[in-house]
């Protein structure tokens, strides 16, 4: 295996040799190793350590045998709770329970009869201010917040007044010529289960508008719905103790919720470590768009500083002694192609043949317009400087081309960068825009 290759990609590595030299890339291949370990094993230590517990009490709460299981209360809808269920024989199945919601005892529906008794003939209305004088049509719940009962409606006069309270105002009109009204009863029968009851209001109608298992156990389910009726009134349901003869005892089943606390861990720990090889490749890539946007820069000032008669070294040196000027005068930001012309310049300081130095630069940029640069120079350098001026003049015209199409790929980019946002401003004013209106039609 590669050297930290588990932490650090080929790609990753391949930015690295980008930005560094090979032995200052090396150096930072196992610096980023290093650091991408030690953070993963921090991130996910944590996590194991956070595990721990949850596993304890997830086991702990599996081995405690269980009777009872809390009810939902009326409304909260049914739950289902997966059980493992043991015989003193010693088989077992894993069995689903489902917890029904508690049911409400005689004395509590009748309480609840009373009170809707107070809140009817309010709820009805609609836009009429009394049952006494209806014009428009009634608002019939089938259900009422907070009470059990579904309501069904009827009408003692239905080709007037539907069970939707909906009024025919034609038949209305029809039948009370003189504006007198017309007499209307409504009854309303509430149910719940076995619970039934009629509950009357009359009304005043005016024309004008003011199974088993196959593991050889016994009928668990069957014994878990006979002790669910029998205690379907109170606030918890009981769990049988015995099953065809057989004493049973339930046990939760084990979710082992520690398996989630470490798959989020592992997967922040990966997150956290892959961020460190995203910002070397945005750095790279960074690097990449600086040193193609600088390369117009360069054949400008190598274009103005041949017409004044020097040759390729001197002309090499005076730009980069032009950089480091500028760089200690202005504190500007490095660039990347100056910082790597400086370096080929103390190359050939050094006494690296020159053509090797630029052969070497030109491998370091890894870029067409680079290479074609250094052609250039290595032609002026060996075969002197005949034509010169117009295969400048062409790779000038050519690399303003690129510019220009860099600068436009550039501003496509932006604008797909800028999507998310605009549409999250979308959502925003729609909201914005919805909600008050919903509030409004509800009230």
């Amino acid at each position: 295996m590669r050297p930290a290759g588990m932490f650090v990609s080929k790609k990753t590595e391949g930015y690295l040799r980008e930005l560094y030299r090979k032995k200052e890339a090396d150096k930072k291949i196992r610096i980023l190793a290093k650091e991408k370990s030690k953070l993963f094993g921090v991130i996910f230590g944590i996590s194991l350590i956070a595990a721990i517990p949850v596993f304890v009490s997830d086991h702990s709460l599996a081995s405690v045998p269980v009777r009872i299981l809390e009810r939902n209360e009326y409304g909260d809808g049914e739950r289902q709770v997966g059980l493992i269920v043991h015989t003193d024989s010693g088989r077992s199945r894993k069995v689903t329970v489902t917890v029904r919601p508690r049911r409400y005892t005689d004395e509590e529906l009748l309480k609840f009869s009373k009170d809707l008794d107070e809140m009817l003939d309010e709820m009805i209305l609609g836009g009429n201010r009394s049952t006494d004088c209806i014009t428009e049509d009634l608002m019939l719940p089938a259900k009422v917040e907070g009470f059990p009962f579904e309501i069904t409606w009827k009408s003692d006069r239905p080709l007037i007044l539907n069970a939707k309270g909906e009024i025919n105002k034609e038949r209305l009109s029809q039948e009370d010529e003189e504006g007198k009204g017309i007499n209307v009863r409504l009854c309303a029968t509430l149910k719940y289960d076995d619970y039934s009851e009629d509950k009357y209001m009359y009304t005043v109608l005016y024309k004008t508008v003011a199974e088993t298992g196959g593991s050889g156990l016994p009928d668990i389910e069957g014994q878990i719905r006979t002790k669910d009726e029998e205690s379907n009134t109170d606030h918890e349901q009981i769990l049988p103790d015995e099953a065809g003869g057989d004493r049973v005892t339930f046990y939760r089943d084990d979710v082992n919720r520690g398996w989630f606390v470490l798959i989020i861990g592992l997967a922040l720990a990966v997150f956290a470590a892959e961020r460190k090889s995203g910002r070397i490749r945005d750095e790279a890539d960074n690097r990449r768009r600086q040193t193609e946007a600088d390369i117009y820069r360069i054949l400008n000032q190598y274009a103005l500083y041949y017409t004044a008669g020097m040759n390729p070294r001197a002309i090499w040196g005076a730009i980069c002694a032009g950089y480091e000027r500028s760089t200690e005068r202005l504190k500007g930001e490095k660039r990347y192609a100056y910082e790597e012309m400086i370096v080929t310049k103390k190359m050939m300081d050094e006494g690296v043949e020159e053509t090797a130095a630029y052969d070497d630069f030109s491998r370091r940029m890894q870029s067409m317009g680079y290479r074609s640069f250094i052609s250039l120079i290595k032609q002026t350098a060996v075969k002197g400087s005949a034509g010169l001026d117009d295969l400048l003049m062409k790779e000038m015209e050519r690399s303003q081309r690129e510019r220009i199409n860099r600068v436009k790929e550039e501003a496509s980019r932006a604008q797909t960068k800028l999507l998310l946002p605009m549409f999250m401003m979308l959502i925003v004013v729609i909201a914005i825009l919805m909600i008050p209106a919903f509030c409004s039609l509800n009230t």
